[in-house]
């Protein structure tokens, strides 16, 4: 094709055509840009179509960490509401039983605490490699960057007073009474728990905080909810 452009050149340049061999000139340089514009076309359309089926990927990766993340939310308020309910026994009991070795601890739900920790996983990568602008819709990245914030500052605060709160009393009952039944060892009476103010107070204590943590939970679980509709949706467009 080349070797004919150019007899085609030699011919009009040797027979003096100078005006047609321009008006070749220009519409084969013409025909080149056509080209290149072609080429890069095809090339953009290729990127494009490699960029959407990195964004479906992404977006499945990410429905998938977020659908984890409900799960455990989930789990972890109904672990709450169980220990709050444990909590409850366990200060009527204090009020009203005659023996404290009469006592049921419900699994030590004193001691237990939850801990939410939201998958940041695909999102860090994400964000550390440029990538995070695959996605077309401008919405993903803002709200999910308000729901990792608000699941951070919520395990920074409250989950981590949980913690904390729940250490303290552990080391409280391991100074206040025995645990072992052992005859040899003195056990402290059912008045003995009723007049030690830590005793109750720790335990309504720890339920506000449980049930404080619930409601932030609640919270975070219908912004995970609202976000995990909008990259269903973004999915569904494909």
């Amino acid at each position: 094709m080349i070797k004919f452009f150019r007899k085609i050149r030699k011919n009009l340049l040797a027979e003096n055509k100078f005006s047609k061999y321009l008006i070749y000139a220009i519409g084969e340089i013409i025909l080149v840009v056509i080209g290149i514009l072609i080429a890069l076309s095809i090339n953009n359309q290729n990127e494009f179509r490699k960029d959407r089926e990195k964004e479906q990927l992404f977006l499945h990766k990410l429905s998938s960490n977020l659908s984890d993340d409900i799960s455990s939310l989930k789990t972890i308020m109904q672990s709450d509401t169980l220990i709050v309910q444990d909590l409850n026994k366990l200060s009527n009991e204090i009020l009203t039983f005659n023996d404290s070795k009469e006592l049921s601890f419900y699994n030590n739900s004193r001691y237990k605490y939850y801990k939410f920790s939201a998958n940041t996983s695909l999102y860090d990568n994400m964000i550390s490699t440029g990538q995070i602008g695959l996605f077309r819709n401008d919405s993903i990245f803002d709200k999910l960057t308000d729901y990792y914030k608000n699941a951070t500052e919520m395990n920074d605060g409250i989950d981590e007073s949980i913690k904390k709160y729940s250490g303290e009393i552990e080391s409280f009952y391991l100074k206040f009474d025995h645990w072992s039944d052992n005859e040899k060892l003195s056990k402290k009476t059912i008045a003995d728990y009723r007049n030690e103010p830590f005793v109750l107070n720790s335990l309504r204590g720890k339920r506000n905080l449980i049930r404080f943590q619930v409601n932030n939970y609640n919270r975070l679980l219908t912004e995970c909810k609202s976000l995990l509709k909008i990259v269903q949706l973004e999915i569904e467009k494909k």
